[in-house]
């Protein structure tokens, strides 16, 4: 529901390609975290992190995505 809500102005940012959706909601996060108090501030917080995670996961390549899976290292 929020993705298609500011989905024009992630459709504006083109450069950003499949990125563009993760970095709006973070940027909406990180304005609610910032400006918001108590529990706003704490839905901001949250939503930045999970934007964050998210974006990191998908630039490489899902790499942490299985790990806990694949049986590790140890």
């Amino acid at each position: 529901m929020i993705a298609s809500a500011v989905s024009p102005v992630t459709n504006m940012m083109g450069f950003a390609g499949g990125y563009a959706d993760n970095i709006a909601l973070g940027g909406i996060g990180y304005l609610a975290a910032k400006k918001g108090k108590g529990l706003i501030r704490s839905f901001g917080k949250a939503m930045l992190y999970t934007e964050a995670y998210q974006l990191g996961s998908e630039l490489m390549g899902g790499i942490g995505a299985g790990a806990g899976n694949s049986g590790g290292a140890f």
